[in-house]
């Protein structure tokens, strides 16, 4: 969550109004540019994201930011143009891996 505020610090919209979907598995948030942010944590299989709506934001012209995206990876991967993998190395330092797809 705490990039996905970058990100919306980024696009325009107010870094405070990002907070983790953890329970309302999306968030849409607008700006210059509409972002629409995943927790997937709570799901557990491709065919509950599928169900819930979830893959219908890939078809929009939305920054689309996934947590947890294993469940969904062969889509994330299919739509996506850039991977951005956080590796905690540290009790505060992490190590962040972004590779263009």
């Amino acid at each position: 969550t705490v990039f996905a505020k970058g990100i919306a610090s980024g696009v325009g919209i107010a870094v405070e109004q990002v907070t983790s979907p953890s329970f309302t598995l999306m968030n849409v948030h607008e700006g210059r540019v509409r972002m629409i942010h995943l927790d997937l944590y709570r799901i557990e299989t491709f065919a509950q994201a599928e169900q819930a709506g979830l893959l219908d934001v890939f078809n929009t012209d939305a920054i689309v930011v996934v947590e947890w995206p294993e469940k969904i990876l062969d889509v994330c991967r299919a739509r996506a143009r850039v991977e951005v993998r956080i590796y905690v190395v540290g009790p505060n330092e992490r190590r962040i891996l972004i590779s263009e797809i």
